[in-house]
């Protein structure tokens, strides 16, 4: 896709489950594999929510590559899809208490650090809690499996010249790569909330329509182009120019971002956005996988907007 694809601010991601199976593939092929015909049930309900939970966490709404090693170890530790999240998201609190004793700086285990954020932990929770209430209303009764909990991942130890073991030299080093876009300061310099303030100043003063036809124009920009973008949406060059020269990560904060001005301004827009991809999809149980769609994709723009908020709001002028 075309990173100004992705940048238009209608043309978010869709998450994973905007569907029509509530049961993902996976974890029915799992669940036949390793539940008894009595826990069948219990395994499927489980897996699903878990299933959509393990993916969230893993967006840059909320954990992005800092939650990718968390669950390899939960999952080589548990080995379903239920008890991989419980693991996880005990993870996550366990983190949080941690950073709240210690602070982050004073967390030497890189992937600790990586998922300790307090208020990530609140939206997550909250997440899984709508999730459930989603899928199975009338279940009230979760999180019942076992599990083998995480317990951490140092970084590895490097060998002095004797092959002796020896401590990593720069733990910050580990906690920058197990953080990764969350410590990745170009998403939220002065110039990106600029940017940033920039485009929600033309999303909050522009008509619906004319944002719907500028959305349209945007898609048919050739790449790099930063004066057709100017022209096309009523940005600076300048701000054109950073955009087009923004890193994966940073390019789908500022998605996630605009898409948080969009709900915010507009907020029938993202409705229409996500109605036209359930109607484009053709088929049964399109009507469900809007509603699940739309319940994960409003926790991504409120951990977008509140992200944006602690970094480029009045606070930090």
């Amino acid at each position: 896709m075309k990173p100004l694809a992705i940048a238009a601010c209608l043309m978010l991601p869709v998450p994973l489950f905007a569907q029509s199976q509530i049961i993902p593939e996976p974890v029915i092929t799992q669940c036949n594999e390793t539940a008894t015909a009595a826990s069948l049930p219990t395994c499927l309900r489980e897996g699903a929510v878990a299933f959509e939970m393990l993916e969230l966490a893993r967006s840059e709404a909320f954990y992005g590559p800092a939650a990718d090693r968390v669950i390899e170890i939960c999952g080589e530790r548990n080995d379903t899809f239920g008890s991989q999240w419980t693991c996880f998201s005990v993870a996550v609190e366990r983190a949080s208490e941690t950073r709240a004793l210690i602070g982050l700086d004073n967390i030497a285990d890189a992937c600790v650090a990586g998922i300790s954020d307090a208020q990530r932990a609140e939206r997550i929770e909250e997440a899984y809690l709508q999730s459930r209430e989603r899928m199975f209303p009338d279940v009230r009764y979760f999180g019942g499996e076992s599990y083998f909990p995480f317990n951490g991942c140092p970084a590895a130890a490097e060998k002095d010249e004797s092959g002796s073991p020896k401590p990593a030299d720069d733990v910050a080093d580990a906690l920058a790569s197990a953080l990764g876009a969350q410590q990745d300061d170009d998403r939220y310099s002065d110039k990106a909330c600029r940017v940033y303030a920039e485009i929600e100043g033309i999303i909050s003063t522009t008509d619906a329509e004319i944002l719907r036809s500028m959305t349209a124009q945007m898609k048919e920009i050739d790449e790099d182009n930063a004066e057709e973008l100017a022209a096309v949406t009523g940005i600076s060059e300048d701000a054109a120019v950073f955009i087009y020269g923004s890193g994966e990560n940073q390019l789908m904060t500022a998605a996630l971002i605009m898409g948080a001005f969009v709900e915010t301004h507009h907020p029938a827009l993202i409705e229409e956005f996500l109605a036209d991809e359930a109607e484009a999809s053709k088929k049964p149980g399109a009507e469900l996988g809007a509603e699940m769609a739309q319940s994960i994709f409003a926790s991504m723009l409120a951990s977008a907007r509140q992200e944006y908020e602690d970094n480029c709001g009045p606070a930090n002028e």
